[in-house]
């Protein structure tokens, strides 16, 4: 860790409970609420059941997702993430995990498509100025600043 330290939160923002609409992809729903209610940076929980689910997992080696699709139906055992900017837009990240009626129990990196039966949505805004994805040449992703959530900016 330098110098600045971690980023400590000083005031939480507004919290949300709300109903995605069903049928509609997660993550485009949480991206679109964030955008009516004017959220850049928060995190947030899910609950609920889907129809299907894309799923990935991170190939470390090649720095790509390797994808795949469930057919549904799923519970929602968990869902969970983070908004923050990509090119000036609310950026949802997720990790997402289902159960079915065999009880088999699946997971991962939560992708579009994955339609929701029904999603109940908790959403904490973090208030001030949001953390910005930055592209990050060691994983090939795009990450938050290392350690610089105190400027919370990209370098360019």
């Amino acid at each position: 860790m330098d110098a600045a330290g971690p980023n400590p939160v000083k005031s939480p923002g507004r919290r949300f409970l709300d109903r995605l609409p069903e049928g509609g992809d997660i993550l485009t729903g949480i991206q679109a609420f964030c955008t009516t209610h004017a959220v850049c940076w928060g995190v947030f929980s899910l609950l609920g059941a889907v129809r299907s689910a894309t799923l990935g997992i991170l190939d470390q080696k090649q720095r790509v997702y390797v994808t795949w699709k469930e057919e549904g139906p799923f519970e929602i055992l968990g869902c969970f993430g983070n908004v923050s900017l990509k090119d000036q837009e609310p950026f949802v990240h997720a990790k997402i995990t289902l159960a079915d009626a065999k009880k088999r129990v699946v997971g991962g990196h939560l992708l579009s498509e994955t339609p929701l039966f029904y999603g109940e949505l908790f959403l904490q805004e973090v208030e001030g100025p949001p953390a910005e994805r930055c592209y990050d040449e060691p994983s090939g992703l795009f990450l938050w600043p290392l350690n610089r959530l105190e400027t919370r900016f990209c370098e360019t």
